[in-house]
C-alpha cells in the first residue's frame, strides 16, 4: 500500500447494505473518494462525501458481503480527486495523523458503522496525542477540562495550518493559556486570519 502510518479499527458485520459509513476526521471541501483495498490486493473505488463529521460513503457501492462479512479485513483510503496530485491519498487526522485505515469485519451485534473517535475525543492514555481540528477560524478555543486529567496544565501544544488540500504545516502562531486559580482553563489559539487546519496536543 505504501502507506507510511494507518489508523486501525473495525466496523461490525451487521452494518446493513444500504447503509453509509462515516469516517470521523476533518477534509477541505471538495469531491472525494475512497480505495478499499482487501488482502489479496484488490481495490475498489466508490464516491465519497464530505460530511460534517468528515467523510462518508456507501456500503452498497462495494461486493456484495465485503464490508457485512466477519473476518474480513481491507484498508482504506481517501483520495481527493478535485485537486493536483489526486492519484494519491491524502492525509487525514484521526486521533494522530494518517494516510490510511486498517478496518477489520467484526461479528457480533454491537451497533458500529462509523471509523474513528469524534475529533473532540481524548485519549485515555497520557503518552497519545489528540487533535482539534478547525475550518476558516480566526481563533480556535478549546476549553481544557476535558484534557486536563491527560496533559496537565502545561501542554505541548502545536498548530498546523493547511496550505494546499491535504497538505499542512506547521504554523508559527500565538498560543494564550488562560488559568483559573492556578488550574489551565482554555487554550486559545490565535491564526492572524481565518485558517483551516489542526491542533495537536500532547
Amino acid at each position: 500500500m505504501g502507506c507510511n502510518s494507518c489508523y486501525e479499527d473495525f466496523l461490525c458485520k451487521c452494518v446493513p447494505y444500504d447503509s453509509v459509513v462515516t469516517i470521523n476526521t476533518s477534509v477541505p471541501d471538495g469531491d472525494y473518494m475512497v480505495r478499499l483495498t482487501d488482502t489479496n490486493g484488490n481495490k475498489f473505488d466508490a464516491t465519497a462525501e464530505k460530511v460534517t463529521d468528515g467523510v462518508s460513503f456507501n456500503v452498497h457501492d462495494f461486493p456484495d458481503g465485503f464490508i457485512s462479512g466477519p473476518g474480513n479485513e481491507f484498508t482504506l483510503e481517501v483520495f481527493k480527486v478535485d485537486a493536483p496530485g489526486s492519484c494519491t491519498p491524502i492525509t487525514i487526522p484521526m486521533v494522530s495523523f494518517v494516510n490510511c485505515i486498517k478496518v477489520n469485519i467484526i461479528g457480533g451485534s454491537v451497533d458500529k458503522s462509523s471509523i474513528g473517535c469524534t475529533l473532540e475525543c481524548s485519549p485515555t492514555t497520557s503518552n497519545q496525542s489528540a487533535l482539534v481540528t478547525f475550518t476558516d477560524q480566526d481563533e480556535v478555543d478549546i476549553p481544557w477540562a476535558p484534557f486536563l486529567t491527560n496533559y496537565g496544565n502545561n501542554p505541548l501544544i502545536q498548530v498546523y495550518h493547511q496550505v494546499s488540500p491535504g497538505v499542512y504545516q506547521l504554523a508559527n502562531v500565538s498560543i494564550q493559556t488562560n488559568y483559573v486559580d492556578n488550574v489551565l482553563d482554555n487554550i486559545v489559539v490565535l491564526n492572524a486570519g481565518p485558517a483551516t487546519g489542526y491542533v495537536v496536543i500532547s
